[in-house]
């Protein structure tokens, strides 16, 4: 896999993931695990990582929209395979707390506080990854 292949399945799938966790959230309120203030408590913690993965990406996208596709340099397996193992085990612990807060296995507290340490997980990793490969 080359690094532009990389850069644009990598970006098309965070900020899919991320629109279906926003998606699974406002679902699981409709059947009625969350309250209402949970539900906008919950999308305020997830969005502002949201926007600045959305930020990232588009902005890379509008910077090289006249470039025309050219070959880049190939990236080693386990580059990739860290790349994609991270960001579907974080995407997956988020919508697991999501689902166990749903089903009342975990307090809003303890929610709140393991979507928190989550996304800043996910931050933390993505910041290292996507700098390496966005420059």
């Amino acid at each position: 896999m080359t690094e532009q292949t990389l850069k644009s399945y990598l970006g098309i799938s965070i900020l899919i993931i991320h629109f279906a966790i926003i998606f699974l959230i406002f679902i699981l309120f409709l059947n009625g695990g969350f309250l209402f203030d949970e539900m906008t408590t919950t999308i305020a913690l997830v969005a502002p990582t949201f926007s600045s993965y959305i930020f990232g990406f588009v902005y890379h996208a509008t910077i090289n929209k006249n470039e025309m596709a050219k070959e880049s340099p190939p990236i080693n397996g386990l580059f990739i395979f860290m790349s994609w193992f991270l960001v579907i085990l974080i995407s997956t612990a988020i919508i697991m707390i999501a689902s166990l807060k749903a089903y009342n296995f975990l307090s809003f507290n303890q929610f709140k506080m393991m979507l928190t340490i989550c996304e800043i997980s996910f931050g933390a990793y993505l910041s290292v990854i996507l700098s390496s490969i966005y420059g």
